[in-house]
C-alpha cells in the first residue's frame, strides 16, 4: 500500500483492492505482504497461454493485482513452460484455489522446517522436501 495519509494504517488503495479486486490482502500488515508477493516474477494469463500452459488449470496460484490483472508467479512453471507437478500438488494441498495469497506466501517466504524459501528448492536436489513440508503446514 501507499505510505502517508490514511486511517489506522489503511489507505485509499486498500479500499480499491478490497472492492475492485475482491480480496482482503489490505492494510498496514497484509498490504505489505500483498505488495511483496505481487513483486515476485509473474506472468499474466496471455503469457501463460503463449508458454503452452492453461492459466486456469487447477493447482495454480492466481493473484489478482492492482486493477484486477491476474498474475501467476513464475516459480510454478518448469523451464518448458508447463506447470511443475510438485507445485500443483503442494498448491492443492495448501488450498491455493481458496487462498492463493496464503499459498503464495508459503512458497515465497522462509519456511521454518525447510530453513529456506520453498520456491528456491524447485528443480534442485532438495525438491523432495517440499511436499512433506507442505503437509506439515496444512496439518498445522
Amino acid at each position: 500500500g501507499a505510505a502517508g495519509a490514511g486511517h489506522r494504517g489503511y489507505v485509499a488503495d486498500d479500499l480499491a483492492v478490497l472492492v475492485l479486486d475482491g480480496h482482503r490482502m489490505i492494510g498496514p500488515v497484509l498490504g505489505e505482504v500483498r505488495d511483496r508477493l505481487l513483486a515476485a516474477p509473474a506472468v499474466g494469463d496471455a503469457e501463460a497461454l503463449e508458454g503452452g500452459c492453461d492459466p486456469y488449470e487447477p493447482g495454480l496460484i492466481r493473484l489478482r493485482g492492482t486493477g484486477g490483472f491476474v498474475r501467476l508467479p513464475v516459480f510454478q512453471f518448469a523451464p518448458d513452460g508447463g506447470p511443475r507437478a510438485v507445485v500443483r500438488e503442494v498448491n492443492l494441498l495448501l488450498g491455493a484455489d481458496r487462498d492463493p495469497w496464503g499459498a503464495a506466501d508459503w512458497w515465497l517466504s522462509t519456511d521454518p522446517g525447510l530453513g529456506r524459501v520453498p520456491a528456491g528448492l524447485l528443480g534442485g536436489p532438495d525438491e523432495g522436501r517440499l511436499l512433506p513440508a507442505a503437509r506439515s503446514r496444512a496439518a498445522g
